[in-house]
């Protein structure tokens, strides 16, 4: 008897599941995404419970001026992912093949370049703003944010790595050694009491600094080629000469209300603020998990079928995506006072409307994701700048006066606005460029 090639099994896979949601949630969670989404709901579950514990350890206030310079970390993190890890996540599969595994040296050696230019910047941003805010006393965290700033990056680096590579289980060992610990380490903190950001931002940049030695260890080679490294800038660059201004705006836009919020209402407003979007990001359990795999697999998609395949694969994506970022949200938003007091305490009780309008806000997010992921593996990667810049400028415009207007709910107002105008602007950039795409193919 023939035996069944690999496509034949996953065929007669993919009919035995039940058509509809329940078909599209088993696509999901089948073979390699599971990989990807157990490990990111390790890493935010781990994420979550760390915010929580820190929150409760310092107080209101000093959670708020934790969570403004942690806030830096996300900055650099965000143009760690538009320069480094989406381009190899994105067009690495087809650079692995024209220059073989010198292109992971390659990015390990761009990888490196930019984490210690990137502390180095956040340490003097530190040291500037104790000198323009006194009041908030930033200066001691000056070396330990640089020092969780490089940590995290490589960390994160190293797990993007791992996954873009097919090796999810080394990618999910590399996320449990780094976040694990850090958890443990301070619900013991918790225990002996006495704690403040700067101890909270070195137990989070040791415990990264443990995974990204792990990651170096397991690697594999280190061989570095001057054409390589030329060929990995000269591609990602391509790649990504939009998605970074896309993530500096994108920064100003889905973050910016935590210094606005500071900078009105003071520390503790935004340290409300960062607790509900803590609570909030339960979702991005589900859209972290698939940045670890759905940008690789629709590549692969891509040049195997065409644009026709990639549409497909596009469609059925954002609609199991929706289908579960909706129960979530809605679920979420309609137990935010609870949910606030019973992780937070009471005093973060009052920040409820602010997680329910975060929510909504996540929701939009959710919607554009499979439209961000099918532009960047096109190549067409302009539109996402010019939604970010569209989007910032709305939030620079607006966020001001809604806090003045609103007060603290006002901040989240203007996160909400600016998704909406960004899921607009990069669903109707798809649809033209696979159209385009498709003419041309005929």
């Amino acid at each position: 008897m023939r035996e069944s090639t690999a496509a034949e099994c996953e065929a007669r896979a993919d009919t035995a599941v039940p058509k509809g949601i329940f078909r599209r949630i088993a696509m999901l969670l089948s073979r390699r995404e599971s990989w990807a989404l157990a490990d990111q709901a390790m890493v935010s579950v781990a994420n979550f419970l760390s915010g929580i514990l820190v929150a409760r350890l310092v107080g209101l206030r000093e959670f708020g001026v934790f969570s403004l310079a942690w806030a830096s970390v996300l900055f650099v993190n965000s143009i760690q992912s538009a320069s480094i890890t989406s381009p190899m996540v994105s067009v690495g599969p087809i650079l692995e093949k024209q220059i073989g595994s010198c292109y992971y040296a390659a990015v390990l050696l761009q990888q490196t370049v930019f984490a210690c230019a990137a502390s180095l910047l956040v340490e003097a941003g530190v040291v500037l703003s104790a000198h323009f805010w006194p009041a908030w006393g930033v200066r001691p965290l000056a070396l330990p944010l640089a020092v969780s700033v490089f940590a995290y990056q490589m960390q994160d680096f190293m797990r993007r790595y791992f996954f873009a590579t097919r090796r999810e289980k080394m990618g999910l060992l590399n996320d449990a050694v780094s976040f694990l610990p850090q958890l443990l380490i301070l619900a013991v903190l918790f225990r002996a009491h006495g704690v403040d950001s700067r101890i909270a931002l070195w137990v989070m940049g040791l415990t990264s600094l443990a995974g990204f030695v792990l990651g170096l260890l397991t690697f594999g080679s280190y061989k570095i080629e001057s054409g390589a490294v030329r060929a990995a800038a000269s591609r990602h660059w391509l790649s990504s000469k939009w998605l970074v201004g896309s993530a500096m705006m994108g920064w100003t836009s889905g973050n910016f209300f935590l210094p606005a919020a500071a900078i009105v209402l003071g520390p503790a407003a935004a340290g409300g603020v960062r607790a509900a979007q803590t609570i909030g990001q339960v979702l991005f359990v589900l859209l972290n998990g698939l940045e670890n795999y759905l940008p690789n697999e629709a590549a692969r998609r891509f040049q195997k079928g065409g644009i026709g395949a990639l549409r497909s694969y596009l469609r059925n994506s954002r609609k199991a995506v929706m289908s579960i970022a909706g129960v979530l949200c809605v679920t979420i938003a309609l137990s935010g006072r609870w949910l606030l007091t019973f992780l937070y305490g009471r005093q973060y009780s009052g920040f409820a409307g602010v997680l329910a309008i975060m929510m909504a806000a996540y929701f939009l997010t959710s919607a554009a994701l499979p439209a961000r992921f099918g532009l960047r593996v096109l190549e067409n990667t302009r539109p996402l700048f010019a939604a970010q810049v569209a989007a910032s400028v709305l939030t620079v415009a607006t966020i001001f006066p809604l806090i003045a207007h609103f007060g603290v709910t006002g901040a989240a107002w203007s996160s909400f606005a600016s998704q909406l105008l960004m899921l607009g602007i990069v669903t109707m950039a798809l649809m033209s460029r696979m159209k385009r795409e498709a003419e041309t193919s005929l």
